[in-house]
């Protein structure tokens, strides 16, 4: 991972790995939309028009156990990825939970184990994610179990906002994962629209850092966890004088309503054309920051928040709450040692 930085001295005797200490831009992608070829009612032409419309660069098709490719509408400030969302057998189709494959090749789709899926996406050079971990859907098969996230290995990313299941399970199973992970084999946390209709367009996405606008641009920073999740705020993460800082960064116009839709005004309305939290209009954001163990370490207010690790924290990661909705880093990694 890039991005290590000296934290308190040389006697502290350990470092930080930033994330975001990589040259580039924010840029807005969106991982997870079904077409008309699953159970999405937009073609794959419409989802793509429609979130270049929005202002995002990066859009990957998921559409289910099969792999859907449309480069028609790319160009230079817009690409599409080829996915699939796989259905992970358990006693029958179309029991069992849901992995996300980015960057597909071919269909990884088979009766097999997750981890035999999760190295048939890897050895494609795609990458595996957990999708909406805590969904309770397909007859209480669609959870991703706590005992299986402890087998399964090199699935690199986990939904931890989708509206289809609960953020807080989604949170609690993504640290669930990063309990018996390293920095060497990182996983990180990702937002998604999980899009069916034009209604859930702008739900949650990531801000990828990246230098230019192409599929291995894209791929470097979901690898490297060069990005951050929301459903709205645009945060500058990283790190400063050996601490962990968040700042709010002012949010961008507005982009033209979505189809089916009435276009929203006035504060409450986030960068993506979607309500924010009305409870915090007018309120300071609170910025929360997290160990290893998902305990909190410091509450902050306001636009710019820090924490300075102490070395026992194992990583720290940060949630901002603020008017335009939710935010969340990927972790700050502390190593020990020269």
């Amino acid at each position: 991972m890039e991005g290590r930085s000296q934290a308190k001295g040389e006697a502290a005797g350990f470092y930080l790995l930033d994330p975001y200490a990589v040259p580039g831009r924010y840029r807005k992608a969106q991982l997870h939309v079904h077409s008309t070829l699953s159970d999405g009612r937009l073609t794959p032409g419409e989802l793509a028009r429609l979130y270049r419309r929005l202002g995002f660069s990066f859009l990957a098709f998921t559409d289910h156990d099969r792999v859907t490719v449309h480069p028609e509408e790319d160009g230079p400030d817009f690409v599409t990825i080829p996915g699939e969302e796989c259905t992970v057998i358990r006693h029958f189709w179309p029991l069992g939970p849901h992995l996300l494959h980015l960057f597909a090749r071919e269909s990884a789709r088979e009766r097999r184990s997750p981890q035999a899926l999760i190295d048939s996406i890897e050895s494609q050079g795609g990458l595996a994610g957990l999708a909406h971990p805590g969904w309770v859907g397909n007859l209480g098969s669609g959870q991703w179990s706590p005992r299986q996230i402890d087998r399964l290995r090199h699935f690199r990313l986990v939904e931890i906002v989708n509206h289809f299941s609960d953020t807080r399970v989604n949170l609690e199973r993504w640290h669930r994962a990063l309990a018996v992970r390293t920095p060497e084999d990182p996983v990180w946390g990702i937002a998604v629209d999980d899009t069916h209709v034009a209604e859930d367009v702008g739900r949650a996405w990531v801000e990828v850092k990246v230098e230019e606008v192409s599929p291995a641009a894209l791929h470097r920073a979901l690898a490297g966890g060069h990005f951050y999740a929301t459903t709205g705020p645009r945060v500058d993460f990283g790190v400063e004088d050996g601490a962990v800082r968040a700042a709010l960064v002012s949010p961008e116009e507005p982009p033209p309503a979505r189809p089916g839709r009435p276009e929203a005004s006035g504060p409450e309305q986030n960068p993506a054309g979607r309500a924010g939290d009305r409870r915090l209009a007018g309120k300071p954001a609170v910025v929360r920051f997290y160990d290893r163990e998902n305990q909190l370490l410091h509450q902050g207010e306001g636009e710019l928040a820090t924490y300075r690790p102490e070395g026992w924290e194992g990583l720290v990661r940060v949630e901002v709450e603020a008017e335009q909705g939710m935010a969340w880093s990927q972790p700050f990694w502390l190593v020990h040692g020269p």
